[in-house]
């Protein structure tokens, strides 16, 4: 029960090996936290864009300018917020090369370090 309670993953209510655990927490350690991802692409003023380079489908970019209107700011938080929790493999590298798609080379230079840092 302790296993269950103190991990994120979505099978932790089936399973409570140990193995399962630890595999599970491994993997979310892997993923950026929204707050990383936030402060790694402050720059970014067009959200929408940087969205679409994400693979965040265009209904879920629409929901969100619908949602936050005038406020590019919540809507960029919300675009990172949908691609860390929905992508195969949310990642600094897959940040990097999204910025890149939009010739932000330096910040996507900036980015790669960070996924280099322990």
């Amino acid at each position: 029960t302790v296993l269950k309670l103190a991990c994120c993953c979505p099978l932790a209510a089936v399973c409570h090996s140990a193995c399962c655990f630890s595999l599970c927490c491994l993997s979310s350690a892997l993923v950026p936290s929204l707050r990383a991802l936030v402060s790694a692409v402050a720059p970014v003023r067009d959200w929408f864009t940087l969205g679409i380079q994400l693979g965040v489908p265009d209904h879920r970019l629409d929901e969100i300018e619908h949602n936050h209107p005038r406020d590019a700011s919540r809507c960029k938080v919300e675009v990172l917020r949908h691609w860390r929790d929905n992508s195969e493999q949310p990642s600094w590298q897959n940040l990097a090369s999204a910025l890149r798609s939009m010739d932000l080379n330096s910040l996507a230079d900036s980015v790669e370090a960070r996924a280099s840092q322990p």
